[in-house]
């Protein structure tokens, strides 16, 4: 019954902060069979890692750090997939998440808008593919439209897949990354400019 296996992740908000992080871990696992299956890769555990991730959002940070060490590397890995459809998908997810993250503010004196940002560094500095990067950019920049005032620390990481993609000998590409440098400094430069405008001019 498909209500039932819904329940199952619905319900992961009701598990003690021990066991979600072991049913996140679990689930990733599943998830790396499923991806990595010649025949007939799947995503089904890649989805329901985004369901069970934005069900359990509003646990301490924590108890969530602990979670997004096991989600990060896996969204990671399968964005850097050789199936394009799988690191598309990946990606997508990952925008999904992050839109559903930065809907809270950041707690002063932490970085977790940075470090839960940093995987879409991680996967245009590894991928020599033109569609993965322009996805990249373009979920970026929808984050950045829509969670400006919230991104805080995460904006590092904003500015290093900036940098990159600004050296790229794609013509599409570099001139992506830089309508969203044009936003930023038109729209969203009072962000920034007091602990990124480095960071910004390099870009």
């Amino acid at each position: 019954d498909q209500s039932q296996i819904e329940k199952i992740f619905a319900n992961t908000s009701q598990l003690n902060n021990e066991a979600i992080v072991y049913f996140v871990q679990a689930l990733c696992h599943v998830s790396i069979t499923e991806i990595k299956n010649i025949l007939v890769p799947r995503t089904f555990c890649l989805q329901k890692i985004v369901e069970t991730a934005s069900y359990n959002m509003n646990r301490i940070r924590v108890v969530w750090s602990k979670i997004w060490a096991f989600v990060a590397p896996h969204f990671i890995s399968a964005s850097c997939d050789q199936n394009l459809d799988i690191s598309m998908y990946a990606i997508d997810s990952l925008r999904q998440l992050a839109y559903k993250f930065l809907e809270k503010d950041e707690l002063a004196n932490y970085h977790f808008q940075k470090a839960f940002l940093q995987p879409f560094e991680y996967i245009i500095t590894n991928t020599n593919s033109a569609a993965i990067r322009e996805l990249v950019i373009r979920c970026i920049s929808q984050v950045i439209i829509g969670r400006s005032a919230n991104i805080k620390s995460g904006w590092k990481s904003m500015f290093s897949v900036l940098t990159v993609t600004g050296s790229s000998e794609d013509e599409t590409i570099v001139n992506l990354a830089f309508e969203v440098v044009e936003k930023i400094v038109s729209n969203f430069f009072h962000l920034v400019a007091e602990f990124f405008f480095s960071e910004c001019v390099n870009c």
